[in-house]
């Protein structure tokens, strides 16, 4: 499948697809500061377009726009910079139709991001119960209640997560010329990414990376919750496929 408006870009635009927690906030970040890369954050929420206010002014866009003209809409944006591969990440449930068109669409490079589903599953709980959903450096639970598994909500998000794994690598397996993996942990590890980056169409490689966020979490698994032991024997009963490390931080 090709994508007609994007085919007549100068330099070829990539998608992050990700899903929530994944640690796509960080690699946006890092992305960003490689020669010849412009990466943008989340740029299809729901209600708002994530870009610096003079962006949308020049582009005049709306939410309404963005959504009727989609891929009018990021063409708009790519040309912006035109010297630079430039991309942005995704959540597939922001736009499904979108999603279909970035997946197999031959004009655009896919990186795709993965973690394991209970890391999500404790990473994502723990931001709605505190309200932080981006990690900063230093930040602790020390002064937060604990959290409480609820078995519901678990299968809920179980649900969700292993769906969206299921057609990440259905996407990879499609086009794996044009299309990376990379891991939450890998992430952090800074050469992995680096390697994305040269994939991406990076000119050169920076020295020094600074990467401003940092994993939050300071207490193991085992101390987050205040029933871990009747979260361990759910997920041993449900999903024995998964192996949790209480040691975990």
């Amino acid at each position: 499948m090709r994508t007609p408006l994007l085919d007549s870009l100068p330099k070829k635009p990539f998608v992050i697809l990700a899903y929530p927690r994944t640690g796509s906030y960080l690699l946006v970040s890092i992305l960003d500061q490689f020669p010849g890369i412009k990466c943008h954050g989340e740029i299809f929420k729901k209600e708002r377009i994530e870009l610096p206010a003079e962006t949308i002014l020049k582009m005049k866009a709306t939410v309404q726009t963005r959504d009727a003209k989609p891929i009018v809409f990021i063409k708009r944006l790519f040309e912006l910079t035109p010297d630079v591969h430039t991309g942005f990440k995704f959540f597939a449930n922001h736009h499904a139709e979108l999603c279909k068109k970035l997946s197999h669409s031959e004009s655009i490079n896919r990186v795709i991001i993965l973690r394991k589903p209970f890391d999500i599953y404790v990473s994502q709980t723990r931001a709605i119960a505190t309200g932080c959903w981006i990690d900063k450096k230093g930040e602790t639970l020390a002064d937060k209640p604990l959290l409480r598994f609820d078995p519901e909500h678990f299968q809920k998000i179980m649900r969700n997560v292993l769906y969206n794994h299921a057609c990440m690598k259905v996407i990879a397996g499609n086009r794996p010329e044009s299309t990376v993996t990379i891991t939450y942990d890998e992430i952090a590890a800074i050469e992995p990414v680096r390697k994305i980056a040269e994939f991406i169409g990076a000119s050169s490689q920076p020295e020094v990376i600074n990467v401003s966020l940092h994993k939050q979490t300071t207490e193991r698994y085992s101390e987050l919750f205040e029933n871990f032991d009747q979260l361990q024997a759910y997920v041993a009963t449900h999903h024995p496929e998964m192996v949790i490390n209480p040691e975990k931080i």
